[in-house]
């Protein structure tokens, strides 16, 4: 379990707002890391607490829309607006939940961030070593240019495998049973 809550950790120091410049992604999760420890480390806070300090630290780096989109993969396209504005907002949920109940199981693994590649010209990898015990668990933080020079993150790799191609395959098991029933399952939190 102390993996689980160090990737919980890992991804929520990572998010729809605010991008970062190619020069400043390393540094700036170097220092919001250090920031989200103390938050992490402070016992006068509830967990709920702590969560939403996270959120409010690390939201402004994702694109939830963007990641509810991929996780439907060409399902989206079939979709009106209201129900694509009503997904990405389950789906931000969905990731939200699933990494707070996480929260409690954080017993000081230590984050690196150890590179960060340019693989293509609108693309970057921030990886990082997550230490737990004897241990080592690699987590990739996904970039793509949503600007000039602004990135912000669209997927995450933890132990080789992305998060929204494991959310893609979990949402396709339901597709024969429609978006009404998926979404059901997602506010459920049931998926």
């Amino acid at each position: 379990m102390k993996f689980l809550a160090a990737v919980a950790i890992s991804f929520l120091i990572a998010t729809n707002v605010f991008a970062l410049s190619k020069d400043s992604i390393k540094p700036t999760f170097e220092q919001k890391v250090q920031q989200a420890l103390k938050v992490l480390h402070n016992n006068s806070l509830d967990n709920d607490t702590k969560a939403q300090k996270l959120y409010k630290m690390f939201d402004p780096f994702f694109n939830y829309a963007l990641m509810a989109r991929l996780s439907l993969g060409s399902h989206w396209a079939s979709l009106e607006e209201k129900q694509k504005n009503t997904f990405a907002k389950r789906f931000e949920e969905k990731l939200k939940n699933t990494y707070k109940d996480v929260l409690i199981q954080y017993e000081d693994e230590k984050i690196e961030f150890v590179s960060l590649k340019q693989p293509k010209s609108n693309r970057i990898y921030l990886t990082s070593k997550i230490h737990s015990d004897a241990e080592v668990y690699t987590v990739v933080y996904k970039f793509y240019q949503a600007g000039k020079d602004d990135w912000l993150i669209y997927d995450l790799n933890v132990l080789d495998v992305s998060i929204i191609q494991s959310f893609r395959n979990q949402f396709s098991a339901y597709e024969n049973e429609g978006f009404d029933k998926l979404l059901s399952l997602l506010e459920k939190n049931s998926i």
